[in-house]
């Protein structure tokens, strides 16, 4: 047993070592890039945000459903010099083209800067207007705005995100600078992985180009889809009551779809030319035991817990509440399904066709099987950022969310890729990540802890991949990839 386990980690820090970069100012580039473009969507100074700008006289009272909009719209400009800072940033990368250093002076620093100027003023602006500002992290006691020696040094996870970013670029510029780094990013040589040589090729460029669009254009994609269901939104009444003509649901299920059919185009841009044979091989019709397999593992995984649970509260109720209480139903332990839960699918389709159908065949041909995996999941974590984090978060709470949604998506994706291995198609893999949204957005509590679900699914995903391994996965993948247009 002691040597088992000693193989297993032995196996496993050889497994990270296979990830290092060939110099250190690639992760430098990369987590700079990625805090760049996560600080677009976080609060910059303690609940100034809503305070400041709920005394304006243009906006309106909070319990107006067209403040949000406002509100939204408002910071969604102003999010987008730190987008565009973050995105060159993931570009340069991939693409440095001739003057990376160059690119990151003009199309990195100077977005990232006006981006901070033009927040830090408006907030300032708006707050200028009230000379007490009520903080919720002081129990809602009244803060003076005008002493900003007492709160400066205290800044929301924004300005510190920005501020990270910007400090590990210029340590990787530096690197660069020095000739101690060559981009694109490329990994140590050795068997199996990937040299600089070897990221400058043709098929490489081409899945380095998809990761860039799907992961950088996200947010462009998806407002660009739901602008119509906003208009819905400001124009018709939207509600529950008799009165309203429009139940609120309508323009729930219209955001999904627009979002839907904005990463529709998206991944069409992504994958180009090739996109009809992708498509068609992806949605091959598969076996009927893979659909059940689908809503099975998930439906498995999470009803782990509430199970338990009932198990225990039922041996402590025959044991000391017999004949004081009511003894506990089942049903009380699982979620209510959501009543729309067939507007996850599409989504979960067009996710599955990328990551699954495009990018995982190229990733484990080029790394092999299980890194390849690895790294679609931590590609598919990274696609999730611009929806991920909000100005309500704290500096722990986000970096909590950061952990929770790259180990999430690495655990489901050994799971769905699983799927989509053993069954040659992608439908299977879309059932259970429908079924895994449908579970993890109901109105009711997660029935599963956060830090637990993850080991769950990766539990699941070993035993599969060690009991019932794919039939010769990278022939599989050969099969993705190689597709006559």
């Amino acid at each position: 047993m002691q040597d088992a386990l000693i193989k297993a980690v032995r196996a496993l820090i050889s497994f990270a070592r296979s990830f290092a970069p060939a110099d250190r100012a690639f992760p430098y580039l990369l987590l700079g890039s990625a805090s760049l473009y996560i600080s677009a969507s976080l609060g910059w100074w303690p609940a100034w945000h809503t305070a400041a700008l709920r005394s304006l006289d243009w906006i309106p009272t909070q319990h107006d459903l067209s403040w949000n909009v406002s509100a939204q719209y408002l910071f969604l400009l102003l999010s987008v010099p730190f987008r565009v800072a973050g995105a060159t940033g993931f570009l340069t990368c991939f693409f440095p083209g001739d003057r990376p250093l160059r690119r990151l002076f003009r199309w990195v620093y100077w977005p990232a800067g006006i981006g901070v100027v033009a927040t830090s003023l408006t907030i300032l602006f708006a707050a200028s207007r009230l000379t007490y500002i009520p903080i919720p992290a002081r129990n809602g006691s009244p803060w003076n705005f005008f002493r900003y020696s007492s709160v400066s040094w205290n800044p929301g996870p924004g300005p510190l995100f920005a501020a990270a970013g910007l400090i590990l670029i210029a340590a990787a510029a530096y690197r660069i600078h020095r000739g101690y780094a060559t981009l694109p990013i490329h990994l140590r040589p050795s068997e199996g992985v990937v040299t600089v040589e070897q990221a400058g090729s043709d098929e490489d460029r081409e899945w380095m180009r998809f990761v860039w669009i799907m992961t950088a254009l996200v947010p462009l994609a998806t407002a660009a889809g739901a602008i119509p269901s906003t208009a819905l939104f400001l124009t018709v009444p939207l509600g529950s009551s008799s009165e309203v003509p429009l139940p609120f649901w309508v323009f729930e299920l219209s955001i999904s779809i627009g979002s839907a059919l904005g990463v529709f185009g998206l991944l069409l841009l992504a994958i180009g030319r090739k996109w009809k044979p992708i498509f068609r091989h992806s949605l091959r019709l598969p076996s009927t035991v893979y659909f059940g397999l689908g809503i099975l593992i998930p439906a498995a995984i999470f009803s782990a817990v509430p199970i338990l649970s009932f198990v225990r509260d039922r041996i402590h109720w025959a044991a000391f509440d017999f004949g004081r209480f009511h003894a506990p139903f089942i049903s009380g332990y699982f979620p209510m399904p959501e009543l729309i839960s067939a507007r996850f699918f599409l989504p979960a389709l067009l996710e599955e066709i990328a990551w699954r159908g495009y990018l995982q065949p190229r990733l484990i041909s080029r790394y092999g099987l299980y890194r390849g995996i690895f790294l679609v999941g931590i590609v598919w974590g990274a696609f999730h950022f611009s929806g991920d984090f909000n100005w309500t978060q704290t500096t722990i709470t986000l970096l909590l969310n950061l952990a929770i949604r790259l180990t999430s998506t690495v655990a489901w994706g050994f799971v769905l890729s699983w799927l989509t291995l053993r069954s040659g198609s992608v439908i299977p893999a879309a059932v259970a990540h429908t079924t895994l949204n449908v579970i993890v957005f109901s109105k009711q509590p997660y029935p599963t802890p956060w830090w637990l679900a993850p080991v769950f699914w990766g539990l699941v995903g070993f035993l599969l991949f060690r009991f019932w391994p794919p039939r010769e996965p990278q022939a599989i993948s050969q099969e993705f990839i190689e597709q006559p247009l």
